[in-house]
């Protein structure tokens, strides 16, 4: 062998563990990318499935009787209708508020919202208060776990009046009750066959 003949074979080791090491390094960032992407996704998809559960689920329950009320001047005509709201079970707190109330018969269909409302262009008729405020509770408008909420809703106002509704004897009357959060709360109930001038009803 020539004296001046250079030995390569460290060299081509070196090369090879640059590469190799740049293999490692590209690998663990495509790894990373990779892994953060799923991350990333899989977080959306728990956002996406704990908002559609929330916006699919009931956060109101209704608590007692719906009662109506004959009006005092005119026989078998339902004056106001009435029945208590409370939170379902592991609902959160719901601002009454923003409800809307959509009261249906086989003819008419009208939309009231809460007399705290800032909603324009439904009838604001509805009487609503809190039968049972929890003990730390403030004037707002919350429905909290442990309070019952009473709402009122007249049906005939004076002649004229966007928000009268015309219920009579033996009619199917709908109330849908639609936070702004959560699925709507349906009631069926139907008027009694017969009723006296200011007479109070439990319906069915």
């Amino acid at each position: 062998m020539r004296k001046d003949q250079r030995n390569d074979d460290a060299f081509t080791g070196l090369e090879a563990a640059i590469v190799l090491i740049a293999f490692v390094v590209v690998a663990a960032v495509f790894s990373y990318v990779v892994l953060g992407a799923g991350f990333f996704t899989t977080q959306k998809s728990q956002e996406t499935i704990y908002t559609g559960t929330k916006q699919a689920s009931n956060n109101l329950a209704t608590t007692g009787p719906v009662v109506m009320q004959a009006d005092a001047t005119e026989a078998n005509k339902v004056n106001n209708l009435s029945f208590t709201l409370k939170l379902a079970s592991g609902a959160n707190d719901v601002d009454m508020s923003k409800i809307t109330y959509t009261v249906s018969t086989a003819k008419q269909t009208k939309i009231y919202i809460d007399q705290n409302s800032t909603t324009s262009g439904y009838a604001k008729v509805v009487r609503t208060r809190i039968l049972a405020p929890s003990s730390d509770d403030v004037e707002d408008n919350l429905l909290e776990p442990n309070e019952i909420y009473q709402v009122l809703i007249e049906l005939r106002g004076q002649a004229g009046d966007p928000a009268t509704v015309d219920v009579g004897t033996n009619e199917l009357v709908s109330i849908e009750i639609k936070p702004d959060v959560g699925a709507s709360l349906l009631l069926q109930k139907r008027t009694p066959a017969g009723m006296q001038k200011g007479g109070v009803y439990e319906v069915y």
